[in-house]
């Protein structure tokens, strides 16, 4: 059930199966013991159901949590459980991947957590969502965006991100069809961003995304375009997609 690193059990990792029952889970939560770093998986061939969310929920209660991720594609919705770990006081670093959840319940939970620094959303995301995370304004440095289907993300969510977000170092972007040339300029403004992954991004073309990394010469951009550039000091800037 646990993989544990070190005496204090700074980090612990959840392989969620048959094998996991909610009493395992309720007794993580109240061991206090200096858990920091936490992984919860889910088993796509396990049968789902073994654990509710309102159990899972139960570990934001961990004293110095510092970093959790959700990673699971079974067809279970983990709002709540996403909603209530992203209410830990302590919590630095929140990755969601390939989680089905409301993206707009989930990112609204998680704008109100003043601690949080690194957000990596690997689900589905809109506009709307984007809305509600940086709706009062944001101190997230890092964050990571992927979205899919017809109703991902667009120009008007990253707008909304430049402008409630300005303490940016680093920004990666996902949108078929929704991102275009446009954003960039914005993008540009942000006095402290140093490294923008718009890979992929579709309709981003190449004489704006040069004319971005000539601007702006200190700014790492990863593009399909173009080799990376940027200062070589930011190569090893944050990136939670690699």
């Amino acid at each position: 059930m646990l993989l544990v690193g070190g005496e204090v059990a700074r980090s612990v990792c959840i392989e969620m199966g048959a094998d996991i029952t909610g009493a395992g889970i309720m007794a993580l939560a109240g061991s206090g013991l200096s858990v920091q770093h936490l992984i919860l998986r889910w088993d796509p061939l396990a049968a789902t159901g073994c654990v509710r969310a309102s159990e899972i929920s139960e570990l934001g209660s961990l004293p110095q949590l510092e970093s959790v991720l959700f990673e699971s594609s079974i067809d279970e919705d983990l709002t709540p459980a996403i909603a209530a770990i992203a209410q830990c006081h302590t919590l630095s670093k929140l990755s969601v991947v390939e989680c089905l959840a409301d993206a707009e319940d989930c990112l609204a939970a998680i704008s109100a957590c003043d601690s949080l620094r690194h957000l990596e959303w690997r689900a589905f995301a809109t506009d709307v969502a984007v809305y509600e995370l940086v709706r009062g304004g944001s101190a997230l440095e890092h964050i990571s965006l992927s979205a899919y289907g017809e109703t991902g993300l667009t120009d008007d969510a990253v707008f909304a991100l430049a402008q409630r977000c300005p303490h940016l170092v680093s920004l990666s972007l996902s949108s078929e069809d929704g991102i275009t040339d446009a954003v960039l300029v914005l993008l540009e403004s942000l006095p402290k961003l140093r490294r923008l992954d718009v890979r992929r991004c579709a309709l981003l073309t190449a004489p704006a995304i040069h004319a971005l990394s000539q601007r702006r010469p200190c700014l790492r951009v990863l593009s399909t375009h173009m080799k990376p550039l940027g200062c070589p000091q930011h190569a090893d800037a944050y990136c939670s997609d690699e």
